[in-house]
């Protein structure tokens, strides 16, 4: 389309604000159909909006020195052997409970096989003491028992 202005319009056009003017050409020639202002404006909203969420990412890693950078190797290096420390008391323990296992079963079965209880004690001492003790109370149930002790006595 080509349109003539009189001259006293094309005044008025140029006396327009930019807003104004671009509106009235839109219409003259209809360049709505060319109107990238929407879309370059959700394009500068998005890319507005991904800087900001950059920056913020920026201000939550920090400062980066070779200072700072120094002291989280060492603290690295630290959790490593601390970790490999762990791992082999852990090692020992599950070593000393399979063991500890094996006694429990072997207890079990004497318990089973002598139809007797069975304790264990902390130490030789307490073990002599808390079996003294034990056959005493064995030997008021069963009289058995008791004739053998004061029998055994005797010798």
């Amino acid at each position: 389309k080509v349109t003539v202005a009189a001259f006293s319009k094309t005044f008025e056009f140029l006396q327009l604000k930019d807003s104004e003017r671009s509106e009235m050409l839109k219409q003259l020639f209809s360049l709505q159909r060319f109107d990238l202002s929407f879309k370059t404006g959700s394009l500068q909203k998005k890319n507005n909006e991904a800087i900001s969420g950059l920056e913020g990412r920026i201000l939550q890693i920090g400062e980066v020195s070779e200072e700072k950078l120094s002291e989280s190797i060492a603290a690295i290096e630290t959790l490593k052997n601390e970790i490999s420390k762990n791992q082999a008391e852990q090692i020992q323990k599950e070593a000393r409970l399979r063991e500890l296992e094996k006694q429990r079963q072997l207890f079990l079965r004497i318990q089973k096989e002598t139809e007797m209880p069975v304790k264990i004690a902390p130490d030789p001492l307490s073990c002599v003491v808390l079996g003294a003790g034990e056959v005493l109370e064995e030997a008021e149930i069963h009289p058995g028992l008791r004739n053998a002790l004061v029998s055994s006595r005797s010798l």
